[in-house]
């Protein structure tokens, strides 16, 4: 099934619903007159990445040079040709697209009729930018040379995170914005992320900080937007295999430095149980 059509489908359900009992100005109340305290909520969460400091080199190994792929070969890079060094001469410094197709959720408790505790769980997918490379696949790989002319080679599908967080959420309960049904959130929270990156998974300690709008729509539901930016707070990444080495007695593992963060939007609805 496909699921931004999924969910294109269920908000448009869900807008049709609500919006029909809106003249029903009475239902319609902010959080502090609701008696409901549990809440679920989906949301749409697309990220831009901001990873930096990226570095990379063999274990117990200096490495003099990185090179990826050339961006003029014309034969796609397969088990026969990838140990070829001589394929290898761009100076290689990935870059990453942003993720435009996200979905998350979690569950909510009503702490105070403004203050909110939340789990929330979602995923981001980060392919590796395919640049000028005229073959597909090609920019995936990338060789780690030594000082003695040996290499080995390793093959960058990009990173993908689960987050799971505890997120701390304040409503401004503002009482000139509650004719209009709506009032600003704030939220931060940590947790954890499952990092999977050049072949490799890896759990980092996570953090987040929120903010947006909330419309309340009637007693049970809700339906918000704003803006977050999310943040790994560990950027080592070690023991990452390598895919050919040109020395059978080397170890063939890396050890890579990525700062790694990213930011965007999020539209969700919210509904009390």
């Amino acid at each position: 099934m496909n699921c931004k059509g999924s969910f294109v489908k269920i908000a448009l359900a869900i807008f049709i619903l609500l919006f029909s009992n809106y003249a029903s100005s009475d239902t319609l109340v902010l959080n502090s007159s609701r008696n409901n305290k549990a809440y679920i909520y989906m949301q749409y969460k697309p990220g831009i990445p901001k990873f930096r400091k990226f570095s990379i080199k063999e274990m117990l190994h200096s490495t003099s040079n990185i090179f990826g792929v050339s961006t003029s070969f014309t034969n796609q890079i397969n088990s026969t040709n990838v140990s070829s060094v001589s394929n290898y001469k761009e100076e290689y410094r990935p870059t990453y697209d942003a993720n435009k197709i996200s979905f998350g959720g979690g569950i909510g408790y009503l702490v105070k009729k403004y203050l909110r505790l939340e789990f929330e769980a979602f995923y981001e997918n980060f392919n590796l930018n395919k640049g000028n490379y005229l073959i597909s696949g090609n920019h995936r790989y990338f060789a780690l040379v030594h000082d003695d002319n040996k290499y080995v080679v390793m093959e960058n599908r990009g990173l993908k995170a689960g987050s799971t967080l505890l997120n701390i959420c304040y409503d401004v309960l503002n009482a000139e914005l509650k004719q209009y049904y709506i009032s600003p959130y704030f939220c931060a929270g940590i947790g954890i992320n499952l990092i999977n990156f050049l072949d490799s998974n890896f759990i980092k300690l996570a953090y987040q900080g929120k903010s947006g709008i909330n419309f309340t729509v009637n007693s049970n539901i809700i339906i918000y937007f704003g803006a977050y930016y999310h943040g790994i707070a560990d950027n080592k990444f070690i023991n990452l295999p390598v895919i050919y080495s040109s020395d059978n007695n080397s170890v063939k593992f890396a050890e890579s430095t990525l700062s790694v963060s990213y930011f965007g939007a999020e539209f969700g609805v919210r509904f009390m149980i």
